[in-house]
């Protein structure tokens, strides 16, 4: 694999990763193989003061199964976190 990490210059924390298969990657003998271009992106950003949650994945998966060629996209987007307070009556 070969991959991109950003540091926030600010809170030195990490806001994007992103990783792409460049070899493919054999698994279970010959059952699958993970293909190049299989890759992910993986974003966060700061909520409130020293808190960081994500707000973006997409995991883009080219793969061979019994050679037979596969594909699978998944994109997420995380956004309007809200804080719960604690229960005060027990449960």
């Amino acid at each position: 694999m070969k991959g991109t990490l950003w540091i926030d210059r600010d809170n030195y924390q990490w806001v994007k990763v992103e990783a792409e298969v460049i070899k493919p990657v054999p698994f279970g003998w010959f059952i699958a193989k993970v293909m190049p271009g299989t890759s992910f992106v993986l974003e966060q950003g700061l909520v409130t003061k020293g808190l960081w949650l994500p707000k973006h994945f997409r995991l883009e998966i080219k793969a061979k199964v019994l050679w037979l060629p596969k594909g699978y996209v998944h994109d997420e987007t995380y956004r309007d976190y809200r804080q719960t307070l604690p229960s005060s009556t027990p449960q």
